[in-house]
């Protein structure tokens, strides 16, 4: 034969239990809310009624997805993967263009060797040696 179990109970709209022992439960029956009693005499609200309400509003921040927005149940909160693509060309140097990646097609690097091609305007700051080849200052590898 089956065990009944009877809670403490309220038939009281807004009534919250004083005292509950440790792990012992009580209902609002009217608000539907859930009560326990924690190790230290304190109670706590279990739950936020029986009509289904809890959370009712969860916003995803920046770069997070939230399913499923509405009804009950489990919801999933994730991390949405983001990528930027680099700019310019294989093997040119990347610049920040007002926030977006740029490249510099007269800068391109093999992995070995910065080659620069063009014409330049200001200073061109390195060793002696390289500052004084023509190639270095016209355009060409180095």
């Amino acid at each position: 034969m089956a065990t009944l179990v009877i809670i403490k109970n309220s038939k009281v709209a807004g009534d919250i239990p004083a005292q509950l022992a440790p792990g012992e439960l009580a209902i609002n029956i009217v608000d539907g809310k859930l009560f326990y009693g924690d190790t230290a005499g304190a109670v706590h609200q279990l739950s936020s009624g029986g009509s289904g309400s809890g959370v009712t509003k969860i916003i995803a921040g920046s770069n997070i997805s939230i399913s499923p927005t509405s009804g009950t149940g489990s919801v999933t909160i994730s991390a949405i993967a983001t990528s930027t693509s680099p700019g310019g060309s294989s093997q040119q140097i990347q610049y920040n263009n007002s926030g977006s990646f740029g490249g510099v097609p007269t800068l391109v690097w093999n992995g070995t060797t910065l080659s620069a091609t063009g014409s330049f305007s200001g200073s061109l700051i390195g060793s002696s040696s390289y500052a004084t080849t023509a190639s270095y200052i016209n355009g060409g590898t180095f």
